[in-house]
């Protein structure tokens, strides 16, 4: 293997004529599967801090008052958790569970979460997730297709469950949120055979048994869990996750070298079903620090941060475009001097940033108050799911805290991939190669882009990489070599810095800002069915939140003669009519909110072969189509912003 130039953040070197790229922390060194050695487990990492420091804080919650406030957190000790996780699991050993069941969690971010999951891991059975956006039908595929024999969630859920027992054969034990369970809801399920018990029910049955020979606690190799993806084309996949692969994930995000230590506080409000938020957790539990997590509506996390004061945060774009924005429209409704001020002292923190310094005078004068609204004490702030535009990156370091990182990785590489380091942030990238793993890039050559000149397709090889799908090969071999390397579909370009940038997607899937998936043929093929439309191109920017769309409307079926065509395209009552025939048709297809179509142009020329934006075979061309109408996408999303702003 040879070395060749190394860039400030990345290790560069030569295999088999190949460039690997590596976390320059590590050089040619061992790639990390850890950060403790004596932790090989996730019931290990818990285990440890909770005997470590058994009366420090772990979770907190905020109970909501009569008034409909809430108050302070209260907390639950690492001691505690460790004997509510243990006990849950030793309650399940009562309803003749076996190493390797399956259990769902079905819950909202909080204690019941955690207790689910670790107490799974305590007697080495697989928790698998579910959340409300997968639908209906994903929900019944994935209880299937793992095979959930239990499944832990609140009331409200069991209700969805009630009317369609027979479609989930496996199911045998249900475990609610709830203390007390409705009698007469319990009596339904009891008829095919599942049993209703409560969170709390099991936890006592554990406690009565409780002896520590009795915990059959996992291998490194052995699942951690299985999390379905989306299921952003046909049917979730599930992503096979070991106790190696997580810990790697925790290793490679602790990578960005921030000055962390025990007294660290972290504000959960990302789902716990997705890996970055659980890997997230097991980092803040192996620095034995605290978890608090938010009230559950959004709309209250600012006073949640207000009351916890966390010293760490992670989120996705979407949340930090909203705070970005929500402090330049405060900014705006000021006076002169306020607006200059702010300017000003922008323009100077950040010219100081630049030379790695901060102002202390701009600081006290301007920005101690900003850093008021996220607690007064955050030194940290991790950016995933999904890219962070270069001006919200700045606009956050500058204002709240310097250390801001953003991060690469799928559920698929435990969330890891790249990330930004305190060495060296170049705002709008994801950073240097995790420590977990390395990278190289695979050409492209139908979207011309060639690993020769550090673009291609992003495959990842390391610790943190999964162990294929479950019971789904063929999608396995797809996407995993022979030698390791898992190709992500997505497309990078290493800079001269040595920082990863994402820059297109290989298949038509697209993240948006708020970390979901969008299938855009499988959108269009849904909405093209409208009558009004002939032809449709939906357009997703990974930077924004919303769908738009260029639509070839159904002239003939609207019997619009061909001379008045283009004129009814800049139609306002006729834009609006084909609006609301997409928002009927996203009604009608039981879509998600994310799935909808924002905004649209109507354009009178169709797509054809010989404009070249329909290959020989009558597909769209969509690098052609996003070249066309670069300025009419710009435009669109421009009103929706202005609209947003109303």
């Amino acid at each position: 293997m040879s070395k060749s130039k190394t860039p400030k953040t990345t290790y560069i070197t030569k295999k088999n004529d190949e460039t690997i790229y590596r976390s320059s922390v590590i050089g040619d060194g061992e790639l990390s599967s850890g950060l403790l050695s004596n932790v090989t487990t996730l019931f290990e990492a818990t285990e440890l801090s909770a005997k470590k420091c058994p009366k420090k804080p772990l979770f907190g919650k905020r109970n909501q008052l009569k008034d409909g406030k809430y108050g302070p957190y209260e907390w639950c000790s690492y001691g505690s958790f460790r004997k509510l996780k243990n006990n849950f699991g030793c309650g399940l050993l009562e309803k003749k569970i076996k190493p390797g069941d399956k259990l769902g969690i079905w819950l909202p971010n909080g204690l019941e979460w955690k207790i689910a999951e670790e107490g799974c891991y305590a007697v080495s059975l697989i928790p698998v997730s579910l959340y409300d956006t997968l639908g209906k039908e994903s929900t019944k595929y994935i209880i299937n297709h793992a095979e959930i024999e239990i499944l832990v969630c609140n009331e409200s859920k069991i209700e969805k469950l009630k009317d369609n027992i027979q479609d989930y054969p496996a199911l045998r034990l249900l475990i609610t949120k709830e203390k007390k369970i409705d009698q007469e809801l319990a009596n339904i399920f009891l008829e095919s055979d599942i049993e209703i018990l409560s969170m709390s029910a099991v936890i006592k049955m554990g406690k009565k048994i409780y002896k520590e020979d009795l915990l059959t606690p996992p291998n490194p190799d052995d699942i951690a869990t299985i999390m379905y993806t989306s299921g952003t084309t046909g049917k979730p996949k599930g992503v096979i996750l070991t106790h190696t692969n997580i810990l790697a994930g925790v290793a490679g995000g602790n990578g960005c070298a921030i000055d962390v230590g025990e007294n660290e506080v972290y504000i959960s409000f990302l789902p716990l079903v997705h890996i970055f938020e659980r890997c997230m957790h097991y980092w803040i539990i192996t620095l034995t620090g605290r978890i608090g997590f938010y009230t559950g509506n959004i709309k209250n996390l600012s006073k949640d941060i207000l009351e916890l004061k966390p010293t760490i945060m992670a989120g996705v774009p979407r949340v930090f475009n909203r705070i970005k924005d929500a402090v330049l429209m405060k900014v705006e409704s000021k006076g002169k001097i306020s607006k200059w001020l702010f300017k000003t002292g922008y323009s100077k923190q950040k010219s100081k940033m630049e030379q790695k310094k901060e102002s202390n005078f701009w600081n006290k004068v301007l920005f101690s108050k900003l850093k008021q609204t996220f607690g007064g004490r955050m030194k940290g702030i991790v950016s995933g799911g999904a890219p962070l535009s270069s001006e919200c990156q700045e606009f956050l370091r500058v204002c709240f805290t310097k250390n801001v990182f953003q991060g690469y990785g799928l559920t698929e590489t435990c969330a890891c991939g790249a990330i930004n380091t305190t060495t060296y942030i170049e705002n709008g990238t994801c950073g240097s190669p995790s420590v977990c793993n390395e990278i190289k890039l695979m050409d492209v050559p139908e979207m011309n882009y060639y690993a020769k000149k550090h673009y291609g397709e992003i495959c990842v090889r390391g610790y943190n990489v999964f162990q294929g799908y479950y019971k789904n090969e063929e999608e396995t071999k797809k996407v995993l070599t022979e030698d390791g390397w898992f190709k992500t579909g997505d497309i990078g370009h290493f800079t001269k810095e040595g920082n990863l940038k994402i820059i297109d997607r290989k298949k038509n899937i697209v993240k948006l800002s708020q970390g979901e998936y969008v299938a855009l043929e499988k959108l269009e093929e849904i909405y093209k069915t409208c009558a009004s439309v002939s032809e449709i191109w939906i357009y997703a920017d990974s930077y924004k939140n919303s769908l738009i769309a260029v639509i070839i409307p159904n002239f003939s079926a609207l019997k619009i003669p061909e001379e008045k065509q283009k004129e009814i395209c800049k139609d306002k009552e006729f834009k609006n009519k084909i609006q609301l025939e997409l928002d009927s048709m996203m009604q009608e297809h039981s879509l998600m909110g994310f799935e909808k179509i924002k905004n649209v142009h109507l354009e009178h020329i169709p797509f054809t072969v010989e404009n070249g934006l329909l290959t020989d075979t009558l597909k769209m061309k969509r690098f052609q189509l996003k070249v066309k109408y670069e300025k009419t996408i710009d435009s669109l999303y421009n009103e929706l912003n202005e609209l947003n702003k109303k």
